[in-house]
């Protein structure tokens, strides 16, 4: 959603163009629009005890989809891999 932070300062302006990203993310064909990387900061302090709510509360492939990515590490092989979760708008 293209870093725009919503607070209790923020304008009339900032408002809406928040809520426009929020209605072109749901007329999107993309089941899953969110990073969850991106939000659960939103709520949590941590990404530990955002991702186990995640997988407690909500259901893999209705509310949420993980995706395994290949990274770049400093271990002996070079690379590691990651889980990165996306999430429908409901979810989010």
């Amino acid at each position: 959603m293209s870093n725009l932070i919503l607070t209790k300062e923020s304008s009339s302006e900032e408002i809406k163009n928040y809520f426009h990203a929020i209605l072109k993310l749901s007329q999107s064909d993309n089941e899953f629009p969110i990073n969850f990387d991106e939000v659960w900061m939103l709520v949590y302090k941590d990404k530990r005890t955002a991702v186990n709510e995640l997988r407690e509360k909500f259901i893999k492939d209705i509310d949420f989809q993980t995706v395994r990515r290949k990274v770049q590490s400093s271990n002996v092989a070079g690379f590691a891999y990651e889980n990165v979760h996306y999430l429908t708008l409901s979810c989010m």
